[in-house]
This record gives C-alpha cells, structure tokens and sequence, in this order.
C-alpha cells in the first residue's frame, strides 16, 4: 500500500508538485486570502464553461492549504477536497473585500472575521515563512461547512466551488461521515470516542469501511514525537487503550467537555477528563499547530490507564455495542510464566525470547526457502528454455531474505514491544526487506538485458549494440534509486519534500551537473545520430581504435596498444570523427623503386603485372585503380600502385594488401628486376698518377639526329609505350569483365 501511495505522489508531484508556483502569492495573510479566493473563482468558472485546467486551479488554491497533517501521497487529494469546502465557508459568511486584511508580514496569526478560519506563519520547515491557512482550518473545513451549509451565499461574492450540496447532505443524514474536527476539546474528544465507537461496530460486524475510523481516532492524539515508520502503530494501539479505559471509567457527556481551554498569564491549561488521566491541550507548533489534541503524556501512558483498570468493569450506563475496542491481551502475555515477565534492558524477558526465536525462525525461513528455489531451479533445467532457469537463479537467495524479513514484521507486530524497541526493530526489518527487494529486481534487470542482448544478436540493426549496455545501467539505476526513494518514504522521511527541494535547487544542480548533463546528451546525439557503431574503427582527435562500449557518460575505445580510453559522450558529439569503420573501400597506395639499370622494356612488363595482379584478386575494385611509371627519384625509377579494396574489417584488409605485395615480390622474381634501395656512387675523375681521361667528343649534328628520331613519325617514336602494358582504363579484359557483370562486388 505504501508503494501505492508513492507512486502516486510521484505522479501528482510532476503534475502539480513542482516548487512554489510563480503566480502564488502568500507573502502576507492579505496576498494569501486574494491568491485562495482568486484560484478557486477561476475553478469554478472553470466548472461552469471549458472543464478546463481545472486540477491546476485546484492546485493552485492547494498551495495556499497548510497540508502538513496529511501523508505526502494525499495532499493534493484533501487539499482540494478542503480547498472547495473553505470557498463555500467563506461565501456564506463574510465577502472577503470589505475587510482589512493585513498585508504585512509582521503577523503570526490571522482569524478571518465572523468565522473560525485562521491564516498562520509557518515558522518551520520547507514552507517556512509563508502564510497558509491552518493545518487545523484545513482539517475541520468539512466540519465547518456541514454547519453552515444551509446558510445563503452573501451578494456579490463567487457562489462558492459548486459542491453538490444535496449529495453532501444525504450524505451527512446517513451517517457515512463525521466530521472530523479538532479545533475544540469538545470537538476533539467527540471525534475520538465517534470514531472509536464506528472502529468497535466495525469489528464486530468485520466492517472494513467502520474499522478504518480508527484511523480519524489517531488523527485526534498528539504523535508529533512518534517515528513516522510507527506513528500509525502506536497511534492504534494508544487509541484503543484510551477508548478502553475511559469506558470502565465514566459515560462521557459531550455537554460538560468545555469549547475553550482556561488560560493563566496567556498559557491555556490542559484539560482533563473526569476521574481519568486523559487530557487534551492545545498545540502550539509544529504540523499540527493549531489544533486541540489528547496530550503526549496521555498517549504515552495509555496502556499502564488501562491496566489499571483493566480488571473493572464497563460502565453501566455505557450501551453494550460501545463498550470499550473489542481489545484481548496477546496470548504471549497472559500465558507465560512469571519469571519471564522480569524486565531486562528495557525489555520483559519473554519479549527478549520472542525476538531471539524470531531470528532464528527467520533464518530457518531463509534457508527452506533458498533450498526450495534451488528445488525449482533444478526442475527448470529440464525444460525447453534456460530463460525460467535464470529468472529461478537470479531469485534464488533474495527471495530467502525477501519472506523472512516479512516474517520478521509480523513477528515484530505480534510481540507488542514498547515504542523505542518497536521503532528499532522496525526499521532493521524494513531496511532488510528493501535490500532484498533492490537485490531481487537488480538481478532481474540483468536476466531481462540478457535477453534483450539475444534478441538483438539475431537482428541487423547495430543500434541495439548500443542501447543494450544503456539500458542495463539505466535499469540498475533505476532499481536502486527507486528502491531507496521507496525505503526512505516507509521510513517516514518526507521524500516528495527532498524532490521538491531538488526543484528548488534546480539551477544550482543543474550547474553542478552541467558536464554529466552534456555527456548525456553527447550519448542521445550519439544514439540519434548514430557516426558510429561497436566494433568500428574510429579516430577522434588523438585517439585511435575499436568502439567496444557507448555509455551514458563516456564511449570506451580500445586503441591498437589494447588500452581502453573512455572519451566524454559530449567531446565525442561535438569532435570531427573518422570512422574508417565505415569505409566502402579501403586504398591501397605503394611505390615500388626499380633500379636504374632496368630496360624499360621490362618497366611496361612489370606495370602490366601489376595490373594483371589486381585483376585476379577477388576484392580488389576493377572500376578504379592506376598502376604508373610515376616519377625518376634519385636512387630508383618508381611505379606507382593505386587501388582499393572492398572488404569487412581491417584483418581482411591487411590479409588482402600482403597477398598483392607478395604477388608482385613473386613477378619481379619472375620479370629479374630489382628492387632499387637507396645508394650513392662516387666517381673519381682523376687520380695523382694517372692523367687526366679526355672526355668524349660529341657530333651535334648525329645528337640532334636522335633526339628528332623520337618526334612525330621518328623511327624511336613509341609515345604509347612499346605494347608491353596496357593501362587499366584502356584493358578491354577488365571492359569485358565488368560488361559481363564483375563488378566491384565480385
């Protein structure tokens, strides 16, 4: 149930929950008043004419409500519900506009003229300093209304918030409802024994509707002491000890319990019920504040009142079906013996035994349990499927934990410890069952991303690549988070108030958050824009390597050296990436250095080689590719091989580039050309006992002769090569290939 109701608030909170809303005014109880008043006439036009908005106008008027008294996942819920009561209230008794109403912040209190509606200064808390209707205003408005509800709208002010008044008073004449009202000590001991008395008829006739008033009855003692995670508790069991001894006691008469409480020097005294210790006082601060409660000491002490008197009769004037709550002593108490009822730090003996047997019982739970979901794991690996196996392991131990931390609870109910111990216990138990249900679900998450990371095996969109190992960690954040949210809210901390002070917070946490927001972002731009996919080979500035992983906050990169760099997601969305993962076709570009002595004859031979070489390897591409005499260099004449190839990944591309060098080490083997290396030779001219060599003498006539005979028509002229080698883009075997369908796919 309590996961029920924070969901809900959840839910409500990002509807309507965000911190103050700009356009609230409560400043002063003036500007409170003109925000309510203002609200609530725009939700009843609302009602009347568009239906529209008409949550947020009611949570606008909401925001004006002291709802402190309420459980975080019902606020909004009572806040409207008391928000339409008070506008139909202040309608029908004073027209807001002809009063003064302060509009400073100097006031603590103000009392609205002519009625019991107060506006005070919350002093404490997240709303410290506002000036909202009180908690007590908040909680009687349907008390109040139900008393005034006959009475007309005065002239000129908004009509009320349309309640649909015969409903409301069928509903009042049946007795579905009482009102439930502290603002008198009359009011609040009548709403505590009406209460009691509808949870006693409940009882008896199994009422589930009549038993849950005992919650109203609670609602009448001062807990503000009490730990949140067992005020409901202690709040019950106080109540009917209460109810339990006042009726042995006396017949209380409503008309003898005074409206006011009498005051020396300004401090109102505590009253006392006749002949009992019950008293009742007024509550100064906190979230209560405001309100007639029965008194600390009177909650406290409720069970020694009632042993005291428990071996009393009711009283005789008291009718039968409201006689005390139906209350028995636990069978523990009355049963064991005397001995154990001898007190020991803190606790009876008895209640020492009880917890010790407790835990040991529990373990023995765990431990059945564990071995019975070994039992069903060991039936599961004869089915078809290993997926029911992996859900049994993944639960095999949490669910050990899980039922005996339940067992424990209800251990802890049944022992009735004190208040102190009972809070204690309550805690470790819950925190012990929150940690097998976070381990529970976190282990799930992982049998659930196994299987997703199945599904998109077998499928060919790479982008589940991607948000597989996203959705792993956002699905482990998520448990924990919400599974610590989940712990705190049982705990009793105010969990939507943290939410809330988050929102307030929001521009410093945005600033403080400001890189893990960009690398977030950098990780959706990577997802949406996808440049890149596991497994590909990128450069990003420095680095160079294999995507293995893209997270929420950074993309790991295995380099070639096998160290894995992780890049930030928001340098990797705004950095110029090259993916040569994507390449279509992967160059090859080398130069092959031949000496200087080689004919040129055996050149052409060797370049069509080359070329041939390319033709016959089935990844190259035939469209596109060059082999060249390309330049004279100084140690070496150099061809030029200029092709691509079309293949998977770099290991075949490297595979495929050594299978080409090797066949063309192969045909200059085969051709007896050498591979030209760098050298340098040095030619003495002359030497000291030599003479001087007359350098060759040179017909100009037979010179110019020759350099002519490789011009237009000369008998050297051979301007298309001497036949040996064709180029690629004139071999009409590579035309012929690719007109007969090898393309570049071949």
């Amino acid at each position: 149930m309590k996961i029920y109701v924070f969901i809900i608030s959840l839910l409500t909170f990002s509807i309507y929950g965000q911190s103050p809303l700009p356009s609230i005014d409560v400043s002063n109880p003036s500007a409170t008043i003109s925000s309510f008043m203002s609200a609530m006439n725009d939700y009843r036009q609302g009602v009347e004419k568009d239906k529209s908005d008409l949550k947020k106008r009611l949570a606008d008027a909401s925001f004006c409500l002291d709802l402190s008294t309420y459980a975080e996942g019902e606020k909004l819920h009572h806040g409207g519900i008391s928000a339409k009561y008070l506008k139909e209230i202040i309608d029908r008794v004073v027209d807001v506009n002809d009063l003064k109403i302060p509009n400073d912040s100097s006031v603590g209190r103000y009392r609205l003229a002519n009625t019991s509606i107060s506006i005070v200064k919350i002093t404490s808390g997240e709303r410290a300093g506002d000036y909202l209707f009180s908690a007590s205003t908040v909680v009687q408005a349907q008390a109040i209304y139900q008393r005034i509800m006959d009475k007309p709208f005065i002239e000129g002010t908004g009509n009320g918030a349309l309640i649909d008044y015969k409903k409301v008073s069928k509903i009042r004449q049946d007795g579905l409802i009482s009102p439930h009202r502290t603002d008198t000590p009359r009011a609040t001991l009548k709403t505590f024994m009406e209460a009691m008395n509808d949870y006693r008829l409940g009882l008896a006739a199994k009422d589930k509707q009549k038993t849950a008033r005992i919650d109203a009855a609670v609602r009448c003692l001062h807990l503000d002491s009490v730990p949140e995670n067992i005020k409901s508790d202690v709040g019950q069991k106080a109540a009917i000890f209460l109810k339990e001894t006042v009726d042995r006691i006396i017949d209380v008469d409503f008309r003898r319990v005074p409206e006011q409480l009498q005051e020396i020097n300004g401090v109102k005294i505590a009253w006392k019920l006749k002949d009992t210790n019950l008293a009742i006082n007024f509550v100064k601060e906190g979230p209560n504040a405001g309100m007639y409660l029965i008194t600390k000491e009177s909650v406290d002490n409720a069970e020694y009142y009632y042993k005291q008197v428990k071996d009393q009769g009711y009283h005789k004037s008291i009718a039968e079906d409201k006689q005390g709550a139906l209350y028995k002593t636990p069978w523990a108490e009355e049963n064991v013996p005397a001995w154990s009822k001898n007190t020991i730090i803190y606790l009876p003996n008895w209640q020492w035994i009880g917890i010790f047997i407790a835990i040991l019982v529990g373990l023995l739970i765990k431990v059945i349990v564990q071995h019975f979901m070994g039992m069903i794991m060991k039936l599961t690996e004869k089915s078809k499927t290993d997926w029911d196996e992996k859900v049994i392991e993944a639960a095999h131990k949490p669910a050990g934990l899980i039922v005996a931390s339940m067992f424990w609870y209800v251990s802890v109910k049944a022992l009735q410890l004190p208040e102190a111990a009972l809070a204690i216990m309550t805690v470790v138990v819950q925190i012990l069952f929150s940690i097998g249900l976070i381990w529970l679900l976190y282990k799930l998450t992982d049998v659930l991303t196994e299987f997703l990371s199945q599904m998109a095996s077998n499928s060919d969109n790479q982008l589940d690549d991607h948000l597989i190992p996203m959705l792993k960690r956002a699905l482990r954040i998520f448990v924990v988070v919400f599974g610590l949210l989940i712990t705190f809210q049982n705990l009793g901390y105010n969990v939507m108030s943290i939410l809330a002070g988050l929102g307030l917070g929001g521009l410093a946490f945005a600033l403080a958050a400001k890189d893990a927001c960009a690398n977030l972002f950098g990780s959706i731009m990577i997802l949406t824009d996808r440049p890149f996919k596991v497994g590909d080979w990128v450069i990003v500035g420095d680095v160079d390597g294999s995507v293995e992983e893209v997270g929420f906050r950074s993309t790991r990169i295995r380099t070639f050296y096998n160290s894995v760099i992780s890049v930030p997601n928001a340098v990797m969305a705004n950095a110029n990436i090259d993916n040569m993962g994507q390449r279509e076709y992967r160059r090859i570009k080398a130069y092959f250095g031949l000496t200087y002595d080689t004919p040129p004859e055996k050149v052409e031979a060797f370049m069509e080689g080359i070329k041939n070489i390319v033709k016959a390897n089935e990844y190259t591409r035939k469209d596109y590719f060059h082999v060249v005499f390309n330049s004279y260099q100084d140690s070496c004449l150099e061809i030029m091989l200029y092709c691509f190839l079309k293949v998977p990944d770099w290991s075949t591309e490297l595979v495929q580039r050594q299978n080409i060098f090797l066949e063309v080490y192969r045909l200059a083997a085969e051709l007896n050309v050498e591979f030209a290396f760098p050298t340098q030779t040095l030619h003495m001219e002359s030497f000291p006992e030599k003479a001087t060599p007359e350098k060759p003498g040179y017909e100009p006539t037979a010179l110019a002769a020759t350099a002519q005979s490789f011009g237009p028509g000369g008998d050297n002229a051979k301007p298309q090569g001497q036949g040996l080698f064709i180029p690629p883009h004139e071999d009409k075997d590579i035309k012929s290939m690719l007109d007969a369908g090898f393309d570049d796919e071949s």
